[in-house]
């Protein structure tokens, strides 16, 4: 998603080396990479990204392949009813996510979006996302659906006429 961000750490580099040894560099327009190691998704792009780390002292490079799967976007401060939840994921050519797509651990991991990049409220206005629930396409029974707080990963369940935020992915 835009905005979204990963810091290279220390434990990255050399022996003894820290971020300030290196200069950095993106492979990609659509990810920035500051003079700390901090990697910012800018806008959708292809899958795999190539950031290098080059020791301002001389000696090897270090490169770091990532591979982003899929490309989030959100209704911003938009709260609305399950049913148009659906239609601005698809009318923009997403899809809506299952909840376990939100969150399938409370705990810090890859494979879903609060467990990979926790509490959405941390990232800057230009991500557009809230500290609050989204829905997801996964029914509690005819009149209900799960949501997922992107704050603390929690699941409830909301009326399909009740009011939450709507995120939306596709694959790349």
């Amino acid at each position: 998603f835009t905005g979204a961000y990963y810091q290279l750490n220390n434990d990255n580099f050399a022996p003894g080396k820290t971020a300030a040894d290196y200069e950095f560099s993106s492979s990609a327009s659509w990810v920035d990479v500051d003079a700390t190691g901090k990697v910012t998704f800018k806008n959708v792009g292809s899958n795999w990204e190539r950031i290098t780390a080059t020791p301002k002292s001389g000696g090897p490079s270090y490169v770091y392949e990532i591979r982003v799967k899929s490309w989030w976007v959100n209704s911003g401060d938009a709260f609305m009813i399950y049913s148009l939840a659906e239609n601005f994921c698809s009318s923009n050519g997403y899809t809506l996510p299952r909840a376990d797509h939100l969150n399938h651990s409370r705990s810090r991991g890859i494979g879903s979006l609060y467990s990979e990049w926790g509490d959405m409220g941390h990232y800057t206005t230009e991500a557009g996302f809230q500290s609050n629930m989204y829905w997801s396409s996964s029914p509690a029974n005819s009149s209900e659906q799960y949501v997922v707080s992107l704050a603390t990963g929690d699941q409830s369940v909301f009326e399909k006429l009740g009011f939450a935020y709507a995120t939306c992915y596709k694959n790349l």
